[in-house]
């Protein structure tokens, strides 16, 4: 199973629908539809919403329950360290691509004559000036900012 499988496996064992959780976790129902068609790439924050609203460890919905079949009070200990292997593995995986996208804007900044660079710079500035685009304490960009 892959994780969007995981979730709907999940939640169908906790009896709620898809619109119950997406107002658990502040989303919309067509959101949570697409976490559990792979859809969008969920972010280490949307995957701790998710685990608390369907009261599971990301374990039982990054790996799948079934693949590893603990029972909550066996081994927690064990449990927790995956757990936080799990998220620092996420972690390290949302740094690269971000890493990888501004390596990316870099080298198309680049490939821009004078020209180009400036206007470019005109339009980053424009950005900076809209809350919506500002950088608050999150640097990566969340899969709810698709939507």
């Amino acid at each position: 199973m892959n994780v969007g499988e995981n979730i709907r496996s999940v939640r169908k064992q906790k009896k709620l629908t898809q619109e119950q959780l997406a107002d658990k976790i502040g989303v919309k129902r067509s959101v949570v539809s697409k976490y559990e068609n792979d859809c969008v790439k969920i972010s280490v924050e949307t995957l701790e919403k998710i685990a608390k609203a369907l009261d599971v460890d990301i374990f039982d919905i990054y790996i799948g329950s079934d693949w590893y079949n603990y029972n909550h009070e066996e081994d927690n200990e064990e449990r927790a360290k995956i757990n936080k292997s799990i998220v620092d593995l996420i972690v390290q995986a949302e740094e690269e691509e971000v890493q990888k996208q501004r390596m990316d804007t870099i080298q198309k900044y680049d490939s821009l004559n004078k020209k180009g660079q400036k206007k470019a710079n005109g339009y980053i500035t424009d950005l900076t000036q809209i809350d919506e685009y500002t950088a608050t304490d999150e640097a990566v960009p969340t899969d709810e900012d698709d939507e």
